[in-house]
């Protein structure tokens, strides 16, 4: 067959002339010629099989029909409009679901991508299968398997092979995810072993308003010594948690700046807060914590005694009392080295006495509380009624700093004469402990 390489045919034989006798012989290898190259030609029923790869020179094949098997060709709409990878409504179960896309599929393959539609939400993990092949997990690319409502009835979803044991991974979820410039979450956020980590600390500064709510931050300190009688204006239930730089003071009001007793409140370097927004320019403090002081609801009491350590008073001299031995030290603040009580700033009850069984007629006793080495309170009990048993007391409520030091120091009014009081706690004792 004279075929020319580019698909053009020419006849083997020479053109035949007219009037002259033509050879059998010639004219039978045309015709054989000619019919096997229209047997190596294209019918257009189909009974032909290509043979060859067919080169269309930038040609087109047009009128296409849909492919609905593998072995398909497909039209371009079926690849544009995502119908060859498109496994229909769901069938199965919520949880166990599958896939019939047309044409379907005989074997998977890593990277292999279809879609459905969700006829259930699911309850808890899925399993997935595809064209029957086989079940597998549907888990998120990470591996967690899928939470109760992550495919939701009615939605489209996309899952891709990641494995041909086969495990599918889930490429998009029924909750709109938050943009990084920020959004409002309308569910719990649930964490698993994970930790939500906010942004640093920023600097605002002390002002009439002071706008805690516009900080780029959910940790704030607040700079400056301005007086603060507003937090600036946010939503309800947003919380700022503000570490003071130093002394300022914060106006309470009932409606706009709710303080804890609603009493003013003069910070001091190192004072933590927090703060919840109520809206409409609203902030109620809901904690307070003086750098100063221990938390509030730690037991800070002591009770000492002189464990039978007689201690004698000279006549008309304030002589400090001194306490050896700890009944209890809840804190830590009692020093028995110096019988000095150091508790943080507060509001405290402090309690001593001394005591003997030998006081003279018409003596004095004194008993007073020293802080930083001064007496501040005294109390003072005259026995005129002859040698017995006296006690001299004083119980105080006082407020300390978190520097000052407690001690107690007794008195008498002896005629010239020292007077021994006695060791024993059931005599003489120091005590003190927080109210507030």
């Amino acid at each position: 067959m004279s075929r020319n390489g580019s698909g053009t045919y020419s006849l083997p034989q020479p053109p035949f002339t007219p009037g002259t006798t033509i050879a059998s012989s010639a004219v039978n290898s045309d015709l054989s010629d000619i019919g096997a190259a229209l047997t190596q030609s294209i019918s257009k029923d189909g009974q032909t099989v290509y043979t060859g790869n067919q080169p269309m020179g930038g040609n087109k094949l047009t009128g296409l029909g849909v492919g609905s098997s593998p072995a398909d060709s497909v039209r371009v709409s079926q690849v544009a409009d995502g119908a060859i990878n498109y496994g229909g409504t769901a069938g199965g179960t919520a949880d166990a679901i599958t896939l019939a896309p047309v044409p379907g599929i005989t074997a998977y393959a890593v990277g292999q991508t279809f879609t459905f539609k969700a006829a259930s939400t699911n309850t808890g993990a899925m399993t997935v299968d595809v064209s029957t092949v086989g079940a597998g997990n549907l888990v998120w690319p990470d591996g967690t398997a899928l939470a109760a409502g992550d495919v939701v009835s009615g939605g489209i979803y996309e899952v891709a092979v990641s494995a041909t044991t086969p495990v599918f991974h889930l490429q998009n979820s029924a909750k709109p995810p938050l943009p990084r410039t920020g959004g409002t979450m309308t569910g719990t956020l649930a964490m698993s072993g994970a930790a939500i980590n906010e942004a640093v600390r920023v600097d605002v500064a002390s002002a009439t308003t002071c706008d805690i709510g516009a900080a780029a931050s959910n940790y704030v300190r607040i700079t400056g010594t301005t007086t603060i009688t507003g937090l600036g204006t946010i939503a309800s239930g947003v919380r700022r948690q503000v570490v003071f730089a130093g002394i300022l003071t914060l106006t309470h009001n009932a409606t706009s700046l709710i303080l804890p007793g609603g009493a003013t409140i003069t910070t001091a370097a190192g004072d933590c807060a927090l703060f919840e927004s109520e809206g409409s320019g609203n902030w109620r403090c809901v904690n307070y914590q003086r750098a100063s002081v221990a938390p509030l609801n730690s037991n800070i009491a002591f009770l000492a005694n002189k464990n039978n350590v007689d201690q004698t008073l000279s006549d008309e001299t304030w002589t400090k009392l001194t306490f050896g031995t700890e009944t209890f030290d809840n804190g830590g603040y009692y020093d028995t080295s110096t019988s000095r009580w150091t508790p943080p700033a507060g509001t405290y009850l402090i309690n001593g006495r001394w005591g003997t069984s030998a006081f003279g007629t018409a003596n004095v006793g004194s008993i007073g509380i020293y802080v930083n080495g001064s007496r501040v309170y005294s109390n003072t009990i005259a026995d005129g009624n002859g040698t017995r048993d006296f006690t001299a007391a004083i119980t105080q409520i006082m407020t300390l700093n978190g520097t000052d030091y407690v001690e107690l120091w007794g008195y008498v009014n002896t005629a010239g004469a020292s007077q021994d009081i006695d060791g024993a706690a059931e005599f003489t004792t120091f005590s003190g402990s927080r109210l507030l």
